[in-house]
């Protein structure tokens, strides 16, 4: 595929991705107030919030790692490029495992640092930990955008963001039906997830971007 038309591709399905995002907030917003109180709507942004600033441990890593793959990407089969994955997929683990015993810690000393009302100290607790979990899970499965990246695909990954957005408007709605309250938005963050991680899997399997069997040694 011409560079050209891997820009025509990633310009047009960036703004179907950045009109998805608006529709999403359109509509699952006013979804989530019919079922939730306003404390609890607050309290669910309060969590998202505090996960978010875990994710900062990441500094950069999934574009640093692009932009290794790039030198090699025209020799899938090395072992530079398959190392180059390996360690970035390591270091990915690591910051995984972070991000979920961060959420624990959090989950136990946030409640009283910020006077979290009673009644909404154990689902705020859940929800910390649970939220932090899936992020800290679903952080390996990053090194993909960096290969998608590295081989000029932002259309996919734009793809996968609409992708995870119906999946998850899709979750919440299931779920608010069936009486999950709050716990329904933590289902719609494994949802987006498993739908992101399976689609950029798939594409990169289509594309032919994993290393072979056997080049993945790890650079000395």
């Amino acid at each position: 595929m011409s560079r050209f038309r891997n820009a025509a591709r990633s310009l047009t399905s960036g703004y179907a991705a950045l009109a998805a995002n608006g529709v999403y907030l359109l509509a699952s917003v006013p979804l989530a107030l019919r079922y939730l109180s306003a404390d609890e709507f607050a309290l669910w942004n309060l969590v998202v919030q505090i996960a978010g600033y875990l994710t900062l441990i990441e500094v950069g890593m999934t574009g640093a790692v692009s932009r290794f793959l790039i030198d090699h990407k025209d020799d899938r089969q090395s072992a530079s490029y398959g190392s180059v994955i390996k360690t970035g997929t390591l270091v990915l683990l690591v910051q995984g495992l972070c991000i979920v015993l961060g959420g624990i810690l959090l989950s136990l000393i946030l409640p009283r640092l910020l006077d979290v009302p009673a009644q909404f100290v154990q689902t705020f607790k859940i929800l910390i930990a649970g939220q932090c979990s899936l992020l800290g899970i679903f952080f390996v499965p990053r090194i993909l955008m960096s290969m998608l990246q590295a081989h000029q695909r932002f259309d996919v990954i734009n793809y996968s963001q609409i992708l995870q957005l119906i999946a998850g408007f899709i979750t919440q709605w299931i779920t608010f039906h069936r009486g999950w309250g709050l716990y329904s938005l933590l289902a719609a963050s494994a949802a987006n997830g498993v739908v992101g991680v399976g689609h950029n899997f798939i594409w990169a399997l289509r594309l032919d971007l994993l290393p072979a069997a056997g080049a993945w040694v790890a650079r000395a």
